[in-house]
């Protein structure tokens, strides 16, 4: 009797896409085994972008089919388990935030808000200004 396969963490076949008649991508396939890590490299205008927009499920590929734990990425239920931080330095002008701030972000999704961890750790900061910890009253 042979050992079950593990269910690829991402599994895309023949995905191709493109914006108005401009192909981006063509017949891509890429799969991620649990574990596995991987780096998308490429120049500008690639498709990088493109295809992890794709993956998440933010656009819809023209052909080919993608999968994300054995569940199309727009029916994955447990979207918990994914994250994505876009290639801007900053999510607004007037909102810094650090990256360890957006992951904590993200987090939420799963942990919940009322269950988070009061270490003693940041509560608030504004626009311009350093972080500030609650006092104790």
């Amino acid at each position: 009797m042979s050992a079950p396969t593990e269910v690829p963490v991402l599994y895309a076949e023949d995905v191709s896409f493109a914006y108005g008649g401009q192909a981006v991508l063509e017949r891509v396939d890429l799969a991620l085994a649990p574990g596995e890590f991987t780096a998308l490299v490429g120049p500008n205008g690639a498709g990088k972008s493109t295809l992890l927009r794709i993956v998440l499920g933010l656009l819809a590929p023209q052909a080919g089919k993608v999968e994300l734990f054995g569940t199309p990425p727009r029916r994955l239920c447990d979207q918990w388990r994914l994250g994505y931080v876009p290639q801007r330095p900053r999510l607004a002008p007037d909102l810094p935030a650090t990256v360890a701030e957006v992951v904590g972000a993200g987090r939420l999704a799963k942990q919940g808000w009322w269950r988070r961890p009061h270490h003693g750790r940041l509560v608030w900061r504004s626009a311009g200004s350093a972080p500030r910890r609650a006092s104790a009253g």
